[in-house]
């Protein structure tokens, strides 16, 4: 298997977008784990952009920024191209998938100021009739590792065994499926230095709720990560564990009233009922996903080649129903 699997060239704009610049896998020896994430919720002083790094491709033309904390985020602008809403979206989901222990880089909002973006040669929007500056003021920004580290989009299967974390796609899995992600996952592979293992980071949350539909379509394959190949490890449903059972009973209305406060109000100021009637719905959906996974391995089997029905408990009549149903639609 090649180290570098064949993309589309819209799949490997996202991932520019994301400040990815070596897209082959790395010649590495393994080493300790290091017991590290990107992933965290982030509380603090103010953090200020203070220096750009260099424009990203990807449809919402953000930016990697290095700011005040000493570390680099990719920012995205309140008037890039896919909306604020997209902002809100990145913001929620970064909350709330690190609330299910899983490998999100840390969400947090960072303050542009204009002098730096007037500053910045490459700090403009391309639109269809033309440039257009980046709105200064409150961003979202994305953690990300720094320029000068190695950072892969893709990973060979003949060495998913060198992936610390690799049983966190099935967690992802859960998460995309449960915030309706219109988008294909993407992911970033890395290691913080020589004497840590490589593990995943799973990035871009801003098309979860359909992106700027901020609506609930069940079609969780178009969520899944493009490398079908780190699924085959899931065998049942027990696999989904324990960001399934977390979901169903920690994903509450306070856990999602939470993860609002944390975005800014200037976001959504004017869009609080729809963005309310969202989260109202989101909470509920809590307990459809586990059929909506049945389902999808229903339906889509062989990007399941290990699982085993006979070792795979089915918690009650209406999940043995969902996939009767699946298997017979």
């Amino acid at each position: 298997m090649s180290s570098d699997p064949s993309r589309t060239s819209a799949q490997a704009c996202h991932f520019q977008e994301l400040g990815v610049q070596n897209r082959n896998g790395p010649d590495l020896t393994p080493g300790k784990e290091q017991p590290s994430r990107l992933a965290a919720i982030r509380e603090g002083p103010p953090i200020n952009a203070v220096e750009h790094i260099r424009r990203n491709r990807g449809g919402s033309q953000s930016h990697l920024l290095k700011c005040s904390d000493g570390k680099y985020y990719v920012v995205k602008f309140p008037n890039n191209p896919q909306g604020k809403r997209t902002l809100v979206n990145e913001m929620l989901c970064g909350f709330l998938a690190t609330k299910l222990a899983l490998p999100v880089p840390s969400s947090v909002v960072v303050q542009v100021d204009q002098d730096l973006i007037q500053r910045s040669e490459q700090m403009f929007l391309d639109l269809p009739d033309g440039r257009a500056r980046l709105q200064a003021g409150a961003c979202f920004g994305s953690e990300h590792p720094g320029p000068d580290k190695d950072i892969y989009d893709s990973w060979p299967e003949r060495r998913l065994d060198e992936i610390s974390n690799l049983a966190d796609f099935a967690g992802m899995l859960v998460f995309d499926i449960w915030t309706s992600n219109n988008d294909f996952r993407q992911v970033l592979f890395f290691r913080r230095d020589d004497k840590s293992q490589h593990r995943v980071a799973m990035v871009d949350n801003g098309f979860c709720f359909r992106a700027t539909e901020w609506a609930f379509k069940d079609k969780p394959r178009l969520a899944m990560y493009p490398l079908t190949y780190v699924y085959k490890s899931i065998s049942r449903i027990e696999s989904f564990e324990p960001w399934l059972t977390k979901l169903e009973s920690e994903m509450n209305r306070a856990t999602i009233a939470e993860a609002l406060a944390r975005v800014p109000k200037e976001w959504y100021r004017r869009e609080l009922t729809p963005l309310k009637k969202l989260l109202a719905q989101l909470e509920k959906r809590r307990a459809e996903v586990r059929h909506q996974i049945l389902s999808l391995v229903a339906t889509s089997w062989r990007l399941f080649p290990n699982w085993s029905e006979a070792h795979s408990t089915m918690h009650s009549s209406a999940d043995r129903r969902a996939v009767a149903a699946s298997a017979s639609g």
